[in-house]
């Protein structure tokens, strides 16, 4: 699935790569082409025109410029934008060129091309439709060096009606149709510069569609028809423009053609009436045809001027008018001889006329004028027969585009149509998801409606819970500040509200605790055990204080396993800290008490006894083995009555205590029979009576 993707992201930018290094190795063979003077490489197709060298130069940096497009970095962005606007530049300059009829030079500036090519007006200069796609294509690449603009239209028609403009001139080859690569009074589109340009536009658009993000959606795709449409129109009227201006200029020719003709007739007719006025004089002497010879004579210097003015801008006549020029004046020059020797006498004219020069001179101006008039006829018909030709291939141009812009507006029709049928489908389904979701929304709203009264129930029994709670609860952060705290553990340290305990309290460690580095060590033992139990420590409350507190914590972790901070409880444990100091005090003293009466009973001289409330012997002091050395060690534990105690010492346990008090009795002891006593002993018993 990840490899599908990553083809999908990566597919626009290998084609745009591959459309930009297959446009930048075509101007790089052209302009090999024109630098070793390979046909082949300048022209694709024998017989057509070629690519000249500033359009081979764009397309080099154009090609470069997508290339460079896809890694956009600073150096790379710079780099394009130059590019493009060197190819908008030379765009620009070629059509002003062609509008105003100016030669700034550019055309060969790079390489010198030879004049009389094949559908080339200038030599050099790249046909309109050409430098019309630079200009809209280097703007294109300008634009997209910068990220912020997100127009699809502002980017969009340039490469459209670029590329419908570089279809046609293809389609135009392809068909036989040549008009459609321009019009022939213009350099015409070559035929590898329309497939470059298809190649080129079609590498700009993946950038495009890349750099734009944007999804091509109904309204591009009506755009793009009416773009295509628009550029059909515009050429085509273009196109017809241009046609309906050759047939203006084709019937100037012709109509200069005539009266060449005419002034040639003329001519002809003058040096005829020449010749026949000449003849006449001879022969009849008459004056009368003597002025008419001269008049007619002095008429053919000005007619000549006339013809040279008609043909001086066409160098086909050149040659041929200097020759005519030539007869003529050997013409007028022999009716000169043949007026002055008629003037002598009959017979020298008559002999001068008998040399024939003057039927050579004629004959051959004559032959001359028919030649230029049949000439004349011939390039007249051919240039109505070529007019013919054109007229009916620009109306059958006109006649495809109307069929091209009926297929585009029914195409267009046909997409609006489906997509209006689509959206009312998709809005009646709309609509019932609507409803059902509508359904389900109240469905749903009820339930959270529901849930957030359990919700807000919940809530109030735990913040209850939180807020009454007799222990303080707390969250805090790793570094020592208080998130959330109830109004207990703020009681606790002195504080009068959680809110002021929070907002005072920015470093447990070094404001709370008494025990320098007590917090490290608790965070420490939560690090490595996990919750801590009964943590004591003594702090410090608002007031300066200090008390005792026990605390359990927790640590509190995000989803990546990373410690953020801690929570838990804590409970003022002061009082019972001072408890148990009173109660090891106290056990102290008892201990220290009882210390001091056991040693004095241990050393007293009287027998001190205890004995359990059912008479057995509990105790006697040291003293009773020094005072009755015959009493058997046996007797602790043995009752009052016991035969094990002797006679003397039950009596006097019996006799010593009140049975009606607890307190010692203290009586003298006397020796019975059998035994030894000390002297002055006496015996003290503490219990009831045995």
């Amino acid at each position: 699935m990840q490899s599908q993707e990553t083809s999908d992201k990566f597919r626009p930018l290998i084609l745009s790569d591959a459309a930009g290094l297959v446009t930048a190795v075509v101007g790089l063979l052209v302009l090999i082409g024109w630098q070793f003077d390979i046909g082949l490489f300048k022209t694709f197709l024998p017989g057509t025109v070629t690519m000249k060298a500033n359009t081979a130069a764009s397309f080099l940096l154009a090609g470069l410029a997508i290339i460079l497009m896809r890694r956009s970095t600073p150096l790379g962005n710079a780099l394009v934008r130059f590019s493009a606007l060197v190819i908008a530049l030379v765009g620009i300059l070629t059509l002003c060129q062609y509008l105003f009829a100016w030669n700034l030079g550019i055309d060969q500036i790079i390489f010198r091309e030879p004049g009389a090519l094949i559908a080339t007006s200038n030599p050099g200069r790249m046909a309109p439709n050409t430098a019309l796609n630079c200009v809209l294509l280097g703007y294109t690449l300008f634009v997209l060096t910068f990220h912020r603009v997100r127009s699809v239209f502002l980017v969009g028609f340039p490469i459209v009606f670029s590329f419908s403009i570089a279809l046609i001139g293809f389609l135009g080859y392809v068909t036989g149709l040549e008009e459609l690569a321009g019009p022939a009074a213009y350099t015409r589109m070559a035929v590898h510069t329309a497939f470059t340009f298809i190649l080129l536009c079609s590498g700009i658009f993946f950038i495009a569609y890349k750099r734009l993000g944007a999804l091509i959606l109904i309204e591009h795709k009506i755009f793009a028809g009416l773009t295509v449409a628009a550029a059909v129109i515009l050429f085509i009227s273009f196109l017809s423009v241009t046609s309906f201006r050759s047939l203006l200029e084709s019937h100037k020719f012709v109509e200069h053609m005539n009266e060449v003709k005419s002034q040639l007739n003329e001519l002809l007719n003058r040096v005829m009436l020449v010749q026949a006025r000449g003849r006449s004089y001879v022969l009849t002497g008459d004056e009368k045809y003597a002025d008419e010879l001269m008049d007619a004579t002095g008429t053919l210097p000005g007619l000549l001027k006339d013809l040279r003015v008609l043909t001086i801008d066409d160098p086909r006549w050149k040659d041929r008018v200097v020759t005519l020029d030539g007869l003529v004046i050997g013409q007028i020059e022999f009716s000169e001889q043949i007026y002055r020797a008629r003037k002598g006498g009959e017979t020298e004219a008559v002999s001068l006329l008998r040399t024939g020069r003057g039927t050579v001179l004629i004959d051959n101006i004559r032959a001359h004028i028919t030649q230029m008039i049949g000439e004349e006829d011939r390039l007249i018909q051919k240039r109505n027969e070529d007019e013919s030709k054109q007229a009916e291939r620009t109306e059958r141009i006109i006649y495809l585009s109307l069929v091209a812009q009926l297929f585009l507006l029914a195409l267009i029709f046909f997409k609006v149509n489906k997509d209006v049928t689509g959206r009312r489908k998709a809005e009646e389904s709309l609509r019932q998801l609507n409803e059902e979701l509508e359904d389900r929304v109240r469905r749903r709203t009820a339930e959270v409606r529901r849930a957030h009264a359990d919700l807000q129930q919940s809530e109030e029994k735990y913040r209850s819970i939180f807020e009454n709670a007799i222990v303080g609860i707390y969250q805090s952060t790793i570094d020592g500040k208080y998130i959330s705290a109830n109004l207990t553990l703020a009681r606790i340290y002195g504080y009068a509200s959680p809110e002021e305990l929070m907002g005072s309290v920015t470093d447990l460690s070094r404001q709370f605790y008494v025990q320098a580095g007590r917090r490290e060590e608790f965070i420490r033992l939560v690090e490595e055990q996990g919750p801590v139990l009964g943590f004591e420590s003594q702090v410090y409350r608002k007031d300066g204080s200090v008390i005792w507190i026990s605390e359990t914590g927790r640590g509190i972790r995000d989803a990546g396993g990373t410690s953020i901070g801690f929570e838990g409880t804590t409970i003022d444990i002061t009082a019972r800290k001072r408890a148990e100091l009173a109660s090891k005090r106290a056990q102290e003293a008892l201990w220290e008490s009882e210390s001091r009466f056991r040693s004095l009973i241990e050393n007293s001289h009287d027998v001190i006894s205890l004995v359990s409330a059912d008479g057995t012997l509990l105790y006697d002091s040291p003293s009773i083995t020094r005072v009755m050395a015959t009493l058997p060690m046996s007797a602790l534990g043995a009752k009052c009555s016991s035969s094990s105690i002797p006679m003397t010492v039950r009596h006097l346990w019996s006799v010593s205590v009140d049975s009606s008090s607890s307190r010692a009795q203290s009586q003298p002891l006397k020796a019975a029979s059998g035994t030894r006593m000390a002297r002055g002993a006496r015996l003290k018993v503490f219990g009831p009576t045995c």
